[in-house]
């Protein structure tokens, strides 16, 4: 089961890349949970859908995966750059560290961090450590 989150992260990553609200929704269990390291927390796929807005409306962004790491159970860690620039500012090119946990073949909680110690904690924090 764990080589099947880390490819069903992957495909997120892609559907966000084509845009694809329904098929990325198709990933997210309807009580997904979003953490991001700042920021509220958006919950269901409504909260989903508010994030994909905001995100796709404040910037012309692509994310690349780097690395995939499944952290056993239905634990992965993903290692993506976001590139893109914001609709009225500069461009940028970060490094990002996004946790996720799967459940029957749906995210069931995922994050954005800045760092992998952050997102590592964060998965602790929710009950999910390694």
């Amino acid at each position: 089961m764990s080589e099947e989150n880390v490819e069903l992260a992957r495909r997120a990553s892609e559907m966000f890349n084509r845009r694809d609200l329904h098929g990325f929704l198709s990933l997210m269990a309807q009580d997904v949970k979003f953490q991001p390291q700042a920021g509220p927390i958006s919950d269901g796929h409504d909260g989903m859908r508010r994030l994909w807005g905001s995100l796709i409306e404040g910037a012309d962004l692509t994310v690349e995966v780097v690395d995939t790491r499944d952290l056993g159970d239905d634990r992965v860690l993903a290692n993506v750059r976001q590139h893109g620039h914001g609709r009225a500012g500069p461009s940028f090119d970060d490094a990002l560290w996004v946790p996720s946990r799967w459940r029957q073949g749906e995210c069931a909680w995922w994050g954005v961090f800045f760092d992998e110690k952050a997102a590592l904690d964060a998965l602790e924090a929710a009950g999910l450590s390694e």
